[in-house]
């Protein structure tokens, strides 16, 4: 019973979002969770792209476990701020371009958001948010369409995962065909970057006692510049098959847009001041790339692997040693929740 009632209350929160987050709303949602008599499902929320192909959805959806809930709302044409919609968090604009994708996940409306990647669009709204992501261009989820980006670089978009918690982007996977069940690949070779920039203790400790005997600190000062930075990390991938590292501070201080970047020395200032880093060329180098949440707000842990199943499936399961619950308990219980506590802050006039 309980469950019936709390599938119900997100799909009746996610009306309160509509032509916001949310685009459209799937009308049978609870009629496919009732065929499985209501066992532990998740609800998926689709950015509204045509790089998502439904055989792609089907092969999630494939039994009782995902069901699709909403196609949601994206920044105009691939921005990376969504001038549409806020921040929940902050109030400032939202990070793109799977803006809505991510909110509707920070709410609770959604358990996996499936998103698009040009030049970090999953990666920094689930950062934005304190979300976990993935990005799976590296493992071969990617659209078929070629665009260009706003500084001139062509790229096919990547596919991935926004989610509060990890093992649910781990089930995702899972249903895809892709195995993680085995044990770490001690040969693996693992840099890290400025990792000691971490201020989560408890997850700091988690990644040097993983992998604290295999790892080299990689001391870089990385150009801003897109091919630039592209430049810098295939010289490191040379010699790494994995890197983790750490970002902080996501549009807190600034707009990471080009195209507001592109508008004299001030604002470029600012676009730099968004300290949007190495997520923004992940996509363009064929990465895959897994995001974990820090305590500290639109921060968190980066792990980049090369190109190629073994190792991307090789940064899940690094994540997945380091996931955890760091947030705040506030956080958990006004955004991931939050659909059942509004509902009991309804005061109505009689």
């Amino acid at each position: 019973m309980k469950n019936i009632l709390n599938l119900s209350l997100k799909t009746i929160t996610g009306r309160e979002f509509l032509q916001e987050s949310i685009d459209i709303i799937n009308k049978d949602t609870l009629l496919l969770a009732d065929r499985s008599n209501f066992r532990k499902n998740y609800f998926i929320g689709i950015k509204n792209n045509k790089n998502i192909e439904r055989d792609f959805i089907k092969k999630i959806c494939d039994g009782d476990e995902f069901i699709w809930h909403t196609i949601d709302s994206g920044s105009d044409r691939g921005r990376a701020v969504d001038i549409k919609l806020k921040n929940p968090i902050t109030g400032s604009l939202m990070t793109g371009s799977s803006s809505g994708t991510a909110i509707n996940v920070l709410y609770g409306i959604n358990d996996l958001g499936i998103g698009t990647d040009g030049g970090g669009s999953i990666i920094y709204p689930a950062m934005s948010l304190n979300l976990y992501s993935l990005m799976g261009k590296g493992i071969g989820l990617h659209g078929k369409y070629t665009k260009e980006s706003t500084d001139g670089i062509s790229f096919t978009p990547g596919i991935g995962f926004i989610s509060h918690e990890f093992d649910v982007i781990e089930k995702a996977i899972k249903k895809l065909g892709y195995d993680l069940d085995s044990e770490l690949n001690a040969s693996m070779r693992i840099g890290t970057i400025n990792i000691n920039k971490i201020e989560n203790k408890e997850l700091f400790k988690k990644i040097k006692l993983n992998f604290d005997k295999r790892e080299i600190n990689i001391e870089d000062e990385f150009n801003d510049d897109r091919n630039e930075l592209m430049k810098s990390l295939k010289e490191i991938f040379e010699n790494k098959d994995i890197i983790i590292t750490y970002e902080n501070d996501i549009e807190i201080d600034g707009l990471g847009d080009s195209v507001f970047g592109s508008l004299g020395k001030k604002s470029r200032k600012n676009q730099k001041n968004s300290k949007k880093v190495l997520g923004k060329v992940a996509n363009m180098m064929n990465l895959t790339v897994v995001t974990i949440p820090d305590e500290r707000l639109a921060s968190g842990v980066i792990i980049l692997a090369r190109e190629g199943v073994e190792y991307g499936i090789e940064a899940l399961k690094i994540a997945s040693k380091l996931s955890g619950e760091y947030l705040p308990k506030l956080y958990y219980r006004y955004f991931k929740n939050s659909y059942l506590d509004s509902k009991n802050d309804m005061i109505f006039d009689l």
